[in-house]
């Protein structure tokens, strides 16, 4: 697959609103300086994997997308109650609910697993980008939740277990900016369609130029590597 191929993810996608040159520096296969701090969107695979499994051990009859016997086209009758891992892609742009389990009154939920006690705002806008992909697939979730540990987790200096992950309802706050977001991603669609490197900000800098550690300092060479690499 070449880089011009390569599939966009939320957190690519959140860090080009920030400054569009570093993601033109990714899909042209390079590195990012260890300066551009990035820590909030990218964030931390091993505390993240550490509260998925988590989340996942409360649901024994889960299946994993990638061992689904059925094809993703398949009725919804035919699917498991909770599928672990299901994605969805719009044009280069992908999007991937932690838990895609179905609702008591047949409808789907997606739940994003997130790291960390509470919710951050980078959040909010990844659940916006997998509505819009799920939607664009056919497959809009009726809610969206975010999971992460519940800072209350301690009674009398012990960990109470039962109390471990908390779920917050997020799919209110993440509609109510439905048409923004759609716009928005539209748009961002075209012009990687256009320029599938984005190579018109390979010397363009951000808004935030005078703050931005990339755009103060002078590209680094392509390199070997790839979007996947920093998550």
């Amino acid at each position: 697959m070449s880089e011009s191929d390569r599939q966009i993810s939320p957190s690519d996608y959140l860090l080009y609103k920030r400054c569009p040159r570093s993601l033109h520096v990714l899909l042209a296969g390079g590195t990012l300086p260890a300066q551009f701090p990035a820590d909030d969107i990218y964030h931390v695979a091993s505390e993240r994997s550490q509260v998925r499994d988590l989340v996942y051990s409360r649901y024994q009859q889960g299946v994993r997308a990638d061992d689904l016997e059925t094809g993703s086209d398949a009725p919804e009758s035919d699917l498991p109650k909770i599928i672990f891992g299901a994605r969805c892609s719009h044009g280069r742009l992908y999007a991937e609910a932690d838990i895609w389990r179905r609702a008591k009154d047949g409808t789907r939920e997606a739940v994003l697993v997130r790291e960390g006690t509470s919710i951050k705002e980078a959040y909010f806008r990844e659940a916006a980008i997998l509505d819009y992909c799920f939607a664009r697939c056919e497959a809009e979730p009726a809610r969206i939740l975010i999971a992460h540990v519940n800072k209350a987790v301690e009674r009398d200096g012990a960990i109470d277990a039962s109390r471990l992950i908390t779920e917050r309802d997020v799919t209110r706050r993440v509609r109510s900016v439905r048409a923004d977001i759609r716009r928005a991603l539209d748009l961002f669609l075209d012009e990687l369609d256009a320029d599938p490197l984005l190579a018109a900000y390979a010397d363009t800098p951000c808004k935030n130029a005078r703050s931005c550690s990339l755009c103060s300092l002078e590209l680094p060479p392509p390199e070997s590597g790839s979007i996947e690499s920093l998550h």
